[in-house]
């Protein structure tokens, strides 16, 4: 009877820790499904979370992520198939003056009104996305031959270019477009987008409501502006300007009317840099006053040695830029070295140019009473590109009006150019000036403007610009 008693009771037992181990399995898999449903939620979040990287809020293209992505996959699929593919890089003009004029909320309905209008000029293959404000780039998928991507261009200028309604209010915009080309352009995705925004800068240099497909030579032009961005930030680059110095001569007297000054940069990476080229590097990284004040002193004092050793020519000419005048501090600081260097202001002739930076007329009329005040004499040269150069000559007192040499090149067979050159001589005769005439070739040349009542030249007949050694070593001066 023990014995049953006992058996009965490890029955019991074992019952008991079946149940046991039941129950706790239970709880371990109640909390590994809560686990899992937890997991599962939190996937879930993440992916509504991310739901908006996938597109872009106020045009609803894909974001630029998700572009970036389409690119590398449709390029891998163009290589194995040997197709083309174009990025073509959208920039609408002037959007800023957009949004400022009218406001944000106008200027965000034109952005959904271009990306609708986009869409249009484009397959189910491509993409578009917006990486940035105002700029959509373009994936046009499996090309056939080049020519698409430049009727696909065209086409997308002419639907931005229609009238908008935006919010009552009628808007015209332009657009400018670069385009790049797999393969012969790039490779990988990054350098196809970097060339078609180098194709797009190109295509703003030219102008407005234009495309421009990538060339090669614009990668070598973006690393030599760098190079030359970065070099002008130094105070190295001091050491590498050479002055060069080129004779104007009176013909009529034959003697030296005055010494134009120019500056060759020697650049360490870049080789030689003409001056027209350094001035627009410089005045871009607001260094041109820096160049000029450097180059002011390095003449002015050659000229001064010049004089001490009885050598005379009559002036010094020296270039600037008309945009410099709107700078009152650049009369001040010229005003200064003059004083400094104890330089006769009246041996001093400023050459101006100007490359189509709008000066406001009260700011230069201000410049020139401060040079007449001076005593500086001013020459205009007649490759002023603004829009109106005439009523320069009406307001301001200029000593000389110069011409450069494709006025008169042709000077010996073309009947208008000499009555060009002769109206201008009397022109400027009228108005207490003198007519300068650059890029006198040859002898032909030279005699032919005397007979047209030229007196004052300068060009490779009448002496070629060198350095001060060369200049020395020449004895141009006696």
């Amino acid at each position: 009877m023990w014995f049953l008693g006992l058996s009965a009771g490890l029955v019991i037992i074992i019952l008991c820790v079946a149940l046991y181990r039941a129950r706790a399995s239970s709880q371990a898999l109640s909390a590994e499904l809560k686990d899992m449903g937890y997991t599962l939620y939190q996937m879930q979040q993440r992916l509504f979370s991310r739901e908006p990287h996938y597109q872009d809020s106020l045009t609803a293209l894909i974001s630029w992520p998700m572009f970036q992505d389409r690119l590398e996959q449709s390029l891998n699929l163009c290589a194995r198939h040997q197709m083309l593919l174009g990025v073509l890089y959208v920039d609408l003009d002037d959007f800023k003056v957009i949004n400022e004029a009218l406001s944000y909320e106008v200027g965000d309905l034109l952005l959904k009104e271009v990306s609708a209008r986009l869409q249009t000029c484009i397959r189910q293959v491509d993409s578009i996305s917006r990486p940035n404000k105002d700029t959509f780039v373009v994936m046009l998928n499996r090309l056939s031959r080049p020519e698409m991507a430049a009727i696909v261009a065209e086409r997308m200028l002419q639907a931005l270019a229609n009238p908008y309604l935006l919010d009552e209010i009628a808007v015209n915009v332009s657009a400018t477009i670069g385009v790049s080309l797999y393969p012969q352009d790039a490779a990988d995705a990054v350098s196809l987008l970097r060339c078609a925004e180098q194709a797009l800068r190109m295509a703003k240099s030219k102008g407005k409501f234009t495309y421009q497909f990538y060339q090669s030579h614009l990668q070598a032009e973006s690393v030599r502006v760098l190079a030359m961005t970065n070099h002008l930030a130094t105070q190295e680059v001091f050491n590498e300007l050479e002055v060069y110095y080129q004779p104007i001569m009176n013909v009529a007297s034959n003697t030296m009317q005055a010494m134009e000054v120019s500056l060759h940069w020697n650049h360490p990476e870049v080789g030689l840099v003409l001056q027209d080229e350094l001035f627009s590097s410089a005045d871009r990284q607001r260094r041109l006053n820096a160049i000029t004040d450097w180059m002011m002193q390095k003449a002015c004092r050659q000229f001064l040695n010049w004089h001490a050793l009885k050598l005379q020519p009559q002036l010094l000419a020296v270039p600037v830029r008309l945009k410099q005048f709107e700078d009152t501090q650049f009369i001040y600081r010229l005003s200064q070295l003059l004083q400094q260097l104890h330089f006769n202001p009246s041996s001093l002739l400023l050459l101006v140019q100007e490359t189509g930076a709008v000066v406001p007329l009260a700011q230069l009329e201000k410049a020139f009473n401060m040079l007449t005040y001076l005593g500086v004499r001013v020459a205009m040269d007649e490759r002023l590109s603004s829009h109106f150069p005439l009523t320069y000559l009406k307001q301001f007192h200029f000593h000389y009006l110069r011409i450069e040499k494709p006025i008169i090149e042709d000077v010996l067979t073309n009947m208008k150019t000499q009555a060009l050159v002769t109206s201008m001589v009397l022109l400027t005769q009228q108005l207490s000036m003198q007519l300068m005439v650059a890029g006198v070739e040859t002898e032909a040349q030279k005699e032919k403007l005397v007979a047209l009542g030229v007196d004052c030249m300068q060009g490779a007949a009448l002496g070629l610009a060198l350095t001060e050694r060369q200049l020395a070593d020449s004895l141009i001066l006696q």
